[in-house]
């Protein structure tokens, strides 16, 4: 049985403040989970909804109802022990310029085996994010949220 190359499964786009001038690539670039029953999750590294069928729950329900959007946009902030409150994603307002929230704390964005992981550095620490869907059901699950706190280590 040949060895799984899992550096073939994993599609990093790391980030520094040396991009801070091209915010626009976190717009541009899209991620895409599905749950192989014709519902998914979708939207763009950015946090922010820009095509009309993105969101974070798209349930296939059965004829006549079709696709239909049940969760389309969390607001997503963190609280610091110090009770900092940092926002995350952004939103794209009519009339108004999109606002990208934590863009400064954003180290970067990967695919693991399909899945968006969203990863940031924040108070001497580091976190990250996730989203997935679950192939057991006709209607799509997702976590839409799973941060999990990581003291980085000294060198």
């Amino acid at each position: 049985m040949d060895a799984i190359n899992t550096s073939e499964l994993i599609r990093r786009m790391p980030w520094s403040e040396a991009h801070a001038a091209e915010l626009e690539m976190l717009l541009a670039r899209e991620w895409l989970v599905t749950n192989g029953l014709g519902g998914y999750a979708a939207g763009t590294v950015s946090g922010i909804l820009t095509r009309r069928y993105h969101g974070l729950l798209v349930a296939a329900l059965p004829a006549p109802f079709g696709r239909m959007m049940l969760l389309l946009h969390l607001s997503e902030q963190l609280r610091l022990s110090d009770r900092t409150i940092i926002r995350l994603g952004g939103e794209e307002r009519a009339g108004e310029a999109f606002q990208l929230y934590g863009a400064q704390y954003f180290s970067e964005f990967r695919l693991e085996y399909g899945l968006p992981i969203w990863r940031y550095h924040v108070g001497g620490g580091s976190c990250w994010k996730s989203r997935s869907c679950s192939h057991t059901h006709k209607i799509q699950s997702t976590s839409p949220i799973a941060w999990c706190p990581v003291r980085e280590q000294s060198a």
